[in-house]
């Protein structure tokens, strides 16, 4: 397997140091270049291609946000990672229209060498450039039109409530993707991976809330006209009633709040991938994308040299959110193909994607479910899923 070859740009000496000692145990899986400063950067990336690049915030000449400015639009292939000053609230939240991950300063570089593998592990799964360019060029999921507006009003209106603005965040899997990449970077240092989106509205702040809507304008909108604008609203329909349904599933299993929680977000975004190619490649991606059996798959895959849940455990995983989620997004087909046979949330996120067909319930994994022996539960998760039903329905 060839090395990853990433691009280190800092001017503090200290920090660059740290990073060529920890690298010493990476380095058939990592080739590191070390500059400092972005110009030199610049005049590298355009002679070498780069897998990743990580920049200081603050540097002479040109910050980090320009210099990834400039990344994101010349080399758009290249990950993203940001070093930001503990202090600097503005810079973390201008950098989240930027990098895929912001990492907090003082840097822990075997941490942060970490998040690097993970993410061009996870891109490996990508065989073709112009869908590598696509998922890591991005920085948003486009969210349904009435949504965005509802949210943009909330936060732009004098009495903004956090509760509110947490209601709708929650809804939608774009918005809901995008706060929690915010909230579950290292820059601010929580001992624990946040899964539930409105704790993470309250730990960020009703004013960084504002800024990242507002300000930094990390949330969009599809649109809302033709084929495009059906099929966007039909993948958030089929997402928020996986979600529903998955949260039932799991309150069945005896999950606490956080593990329902955990499970409800992972069906939210188990189709993450599908609104990332059809919002950005409409034309190829609205023939291909069906109702996601396992068949799919291979037509997926001739398209796009990936499937869209590939697509989509490699952007969850880019943005930094835990592995139980980036492994439901993943494998939410075919959980067979995952390593683990216990009930998790790729477990919840599978069984209420195939009762949530748009078509009436597909088929089961059933060697995945006779491994994990829940078979049994399935007339408990048939309860669950009608309770769900009833419930959205009734609201």
């Amino acid at each position: 397997m060839t090395a990853s070859r990433v691009l280190f740009v800092d001017d503090d000496r200290v920090v660059l140091h740290d990073l060529k000692e920890a690298l010493q145990t990476h380095r058939s899986e990592m080739q590191a270049h070390f500059v400092d400063g972005a110009p030199l950067a610049l005049d590298m990336l355009d002679t070498l291609p780069f897998d990743a690049v990580v920049a200081d915030a603050r540097m002479p000449q040109m910050d980090g946000l320009t210099f990834l400015r400039i990344v994101r639009e010349r080399y758009p292939s290249a990950i993203r990672f940001i070093l930001v000053g503990n202090g600097d609230h503005f810079d973390a939240m201008q950098a989240t229209g930027l990098a895929h991950q912001v990492v907090g300063k003082p840097v822990d570089a075997e941490g942060l060498l970490g998040l690097l593998h993970r993410s061009m592990t996870l891109r490996r799964m990508l065989h073709r450039d112009d869908l590598v360019r696509l998922v890591t060029g991005a920085t948003t999921i486009p969210s349904l039109p009435e949504l965005y507006w509802e949210i943009t009003e909330e936060l732009a209106s004098d009495d903004a409530s956090l509760a509110r603005a947490g209601e709708i965040i929650g809804s939608d899997p774009g918005m809901t993707l995008k706060v929690l990449q915010v909230v579950n970077s290292s820059f601010f240092g929580l001992r624990r991976e946040i899964t539930d989106v409105h704790q993470a509205v309250v730990l960020l702040g009703l004013d960084a809330i504002v800024a990242l809507a507002l300000t930094v304008h990390v949330f969009s909108y599809a649109p809302r006209y033709g084929e495009i604008g059906q099929a966007m609203e039909d993948l958030w329909t089929h997402a928020f009633r996986v979600a529903g349904t998955a949260q039932a599933v799991a309150r069945t299993e005896g999950c606490t709040p956080n593990e329902t929680e955990e499970c409800r977000l992972a069906a939210l975004l188990h189709d993450c991938g599908k609104i990332l190619l059809a919002a950005n490649w409409p034309e190829r991606a609205l023939p291909v994308l069906g109702a996601g059996t396992p068949d799919s798959a291979s037509l997926e895959r001739t398209e796009f040299g990936a499937t869209s849940a590939e697509v989509g455990a490699y952007l969850v995983g880019l943005w930094g959110l835990p592995d139980p989620i980036v492994e439901a997004v993943a494998f939410h087909r075919s959980p067979s193909l995952a390593s683990g046979r216990a009930f998790t949330p790729l477990t919840a996120t599978h069984v209420a994607h195939i009762f949530e067909m748009p078509d009436g319930p597909g088929e089961f994994d059933m060697r995945y479910l006779e491994e994990a022996e829940l078979t049994h539960r399935f007339p408990v998760w048939q309860t669950a899923h009608g309770d769900a039903v009833y419930e959205r329905e009734n609201v």
